[in-house]
């Protein structure tokens, strides 16, 4: 098994080298000139793009064949060419100049592979077959692509704007780092996705300020989120969103594990059954009862006591304790538990 070491280039103001010129080193030319390199082409012949990328002056074109010594002063090359004896006398080239070579479905002569990338403003994705299948890469991109909107670019701003500002303001490592996970696992996104940025930036403030006061701890926020019946699959992403940022869920037994696992490598997870009390301190702590079945939520513990019939579920669920209502989630719920204000 090939192991590829991933990594992000910056290309700006370095020299560039594409040898060939149809619809696949048309593509390569725009993804280098998007990156900031100075590009040449080099091939007898060239696409209609290509040619208005030349006379606009966006990069060079020399209309000839490769030949040995086009790689000197080159950063980086791409042979976009059908022919694997022109890859081979490349490779051979770029290997002893040190050049990093990409010859389009000739893995032999790559030193590297280019992935398929999912791009919403700063935010970069890259997904990688290990040369062994692009049109899997393309297809996971295009799903990693639904998941990433731009709603993530606008988040990744504000977060690039506080920076500078959280280093000063939390000087200990240690509490900033919790600090920003706690600021990306938050609603914030979700305020961001509805267009209320001001309302994010309020979010992020408040976290930041119950930061640098770390031994106050104020009311906390409870969450309940419909887990579906059985599989893991079947949670939203809103929900899912809680449960990642939730620093204690309460859970039925009939909650998949695959699910529980979303919250288990950064947050503690108890467990709430018959005769089998949440464990966790009360104090400065909304805890979250929740059972499972077709009743929907049975009871709710605030403060220690328990809150019976209806409750508004976050996910929008009317959920009542009288079995058989209309509204009801027909699935096990996970109780999901934020900290800060709402």
């Amino acid at each position: 098994m090939t192991q590829f070491y991933p990594a992000f280039l910056d290309l700006r103001g370095r020299r560039a080298l594409v040898i060939g010129g149809g619809a696949i080193a048309e593509q390569k030319v725009v993804g280098l000139l998007a990156a900031g390199a100075r590009v040449t082409v080099i091939s007898p012949g060239v696409s209609r793009r290509l040619e208005d990328l030349a006379a606009a002056g966006t990069v060079t074109i020399e209309r000839r064949p490769y030949r040995p010594g086009d790689l000197a002063g080159a950063f980086l090359a791409i042979a976009a060419t059908d022919d694997r004896a022109a890859n081979r006398a490349v490779w051979v080239e770029a290997e002893a100049r040190g050049v990093l070579l990409n010859a389009v479905d000739d893995l032999p002569h790559c030193s590297f592979i280019a992935p398929a990338i999912h791009r919403q403003g700063d935010v970069a994705v890259a997904v990688s077959t290990a040369g062994k299948s692009p049109a899997l890469a393309v297809r996971l991109r295009e799903r990693i692509g639904r998941l990433i909107g731009p709603e993530y670019a606008t988040l990744l701003e504000l977060l690039g704007e506080l920076r500078a500002e959280l280093a000063r303001r939390v000087p200990d490592a240690r509490i900033r780092t919790r600090l920003w996970y706690r600021i990306v696992d938050s609603d914030a996104i979700e305020l961001v996705r509805r267009g209320d940025v001001a309302g994010a930036r309020r979010r992020i403030g408040r976290l930041v300020e119950a930061a640098e006061e770390p031994a106050t701890r104020g009311e906390g926020i409870v969450y309940i989120v419909g887990a579906g019946p059985g599989d893991p699959g079947l949670i939203t992403r809103r929900g899912l969103e809680r449960l990642r940022a939730a620093e204690v869920v309460v859970y039925d037994r009939l909650v998949h594990p695959d699910l529980l696992e979303e919250a288990a490598d950064q947050h503690p997870v108890d467990r709430d059954g018959p005769g089998r009390p949440c464990r966790r301190p009360t104090k400065g702590w909304r805890p979250v009862r929740v059972r499972a079945g077709r009743g929907g939520v049975r009871g709710v513990a605030r403060g220690g006591r328990a809150v019976r019939g209806r409750s508004r579920c976050d996910l929008g669920h009317r959920c009542a304790r009288r079995r058989g209502h209309p509204r009801n989630p027909p699935a096990p719920c996970v109780g999901v538990r934020g900290r800060g204000g709402s």
